[in-house]
C-alpha cells in the first residue's frame, strides 16, 4: 500500500509541476532606452561619445561621436573601434581634418549590430590632435561600457 502512495505522490507532483503554481520566472530587468553620454578632453579637444550602455543581443543601435578642437590644430582626428563580434552596418568609423580651428568639430555616426553573446562589449575609440608648429601630436581614448544581455 505505501509503495502505491508514493507512486500516486510522485504522479500528483509530476503532474502538478507543469502547473504554473510550481514555476518561477526571474525577474526580469528592463534594458535602458536612453543613451549615456560620456566626454573626456586635454588642452587641446573635447571628445564626447554618445551611445546605449545596454543593448539586447543582436540588436542594432546608433553610436555618435564628436572630437572638438580647444585650439588650432595642424591635425585633428577620430578612430572608433567596433567592440569584438559586433558588425558596423553603417557610417565612418575613422575621419580627420587638417588645420583645424579653435571650435571645429569631427562628428562621426554610425550604426552597429550587437553581438549574439551576453557580456561586457566596451566601445573604445581614440582622438588625436597635433598643434600648429609640434612635433608630437597626442591621443586621447574613450571607452563607453557596454552591455550585452
Amino acid at each position: 500500500m505505501k509503495v502505491k502512495f508514493v507512486i500516486l505522490w510522485a504522479v500528483v507532483l509530476l503532474g502538478l509541476s507543469g502547473c504554473d503554481l510550481f514555476k518561477k520566472e526571474a525577474p526580469s530587468i528592463p534594458l535602458p532606452t536612453d543613451p549615456v553620454v560620456l566626454t573626456v578632453e586635454n588642452d587641446w579637444v573635447i571628445f564626447t561619445r554618445t551611445a546605449l550602455a545596454a543593448v539586447s543581443k543582436n540588436v542594432v543601435f546608433s553610436v555618435k561621436v564628436t572630437v572638438e578642437a580647444k585650439q588650432d590644430l595642424e591635425l585633428l582626428g577620430i578612430s572608433e573601434q567596433a567592440p569584438s563580434g559586433f558588425q558596423v552596418i553603417s557610417g565612418d568609423t575613422t575621419d580627420f581634418l587638417a588645420n583645424a580651428g579653435a571650435g571645429d568639430v569631427l562628428e562621426l555616426n554610425y550604426t552597429l549590430k550587437a553581438s549574439d553573446q551576453s557580456g561586457d562589449f566596451p566601445i573604445s575609440g581614440f582622438s588625436r590632435a597635433k598643434p600648429l608648429g609640434g612635433s608630437d601630436s597626442e591621443q586621447l581614448e574613450l571607452v563607453s561600457p557596454l552591455e550585452v544581455r
